[in-house]
């Protein structure tokens, strides 16, 4: 979920935890992010299928979600190494963008 959708949504995650309850963000900057968020994902499906029950929607919902941020995380970050290769320095050593 993008920043402004979460803090916007009274429904989110975010918003319905407790306010004195710890929560824990992982943002796409980081190098980790895909990763931990795809095997939390592999892990709370696995976990909500235990005993040979079908996870609910709601709880396979919550996994695809998770895979597409992932997802989202690798993209954002790609976007950002794209901007990021296109800064150049003049001779004067000032970082000039290219259009």
């Amino acid at each position: 979920m993008l920043k402004h959708l979460e803090l916007s949504n009274p429904e989110s995650c975010l918003n319905k935890s407790e306010d004195d309850e710890p929560v824990f963000v992982i943002c796409a900057r980081d190098p980790l992010a895909a990763e931990i968020i795809r095997e939390w994902a592999v892990r709370y499906i696995s976990s909500k299928a235990a005993g040979g029950v079908a996870p609910t929607e709601a709880q396979a919902r919550k996994y695809h979600e998770a895979l597409q941020i992932a997802s989202l995380s690798i993209a954002w970050n790609e976007q950002k190494q794209r901007r990021r290769s296109t800064d150049r320095v003049d001779s004067s050593g000032h970082e000039q963008r290219r259009s």
